[in-house]
């Protein structure tokens, strides 16, 4: 994901309203539990104060990420033309 999602034109405009944090949960295995880090990758949508407020844990396609940040979880993910 890192390499062929994050780097897409269409998933920076989406995360443009989120803060990102990517946490080594070898390195922070404190928080990793205190969030019920099961497998990786995890992605979350946290408010303010910390509480989740909607989780996956799996990898995605950079149009199915772009449904996900804007909230659309049930929807089919949208066509992006790759960057490369």
């Amino acid at each position: 994901m890192r390499r062929h999602v994050w780097t897409n034109a269409a998933v920076g405009l989406a995360a443009q309203k989120f803060l990102p944090v990517r946490i080594d949960i070898d390195k922070q295995p404190a928080l990793a539990r205190q969030y019920h880090v099961q497998a990786i990758p995890l992605l979350s949508i946290m408010d303010g104060d910390g509480n989740v407020l909607r989780t996956v844990n799996r990898a995605m396609e950079a149009g199915e990420l772009v449904n996900w940040l804007n909230g659309k979880r049930d929807s089919l993910p949208i066509e992006i033309p790759s960057t490369n």
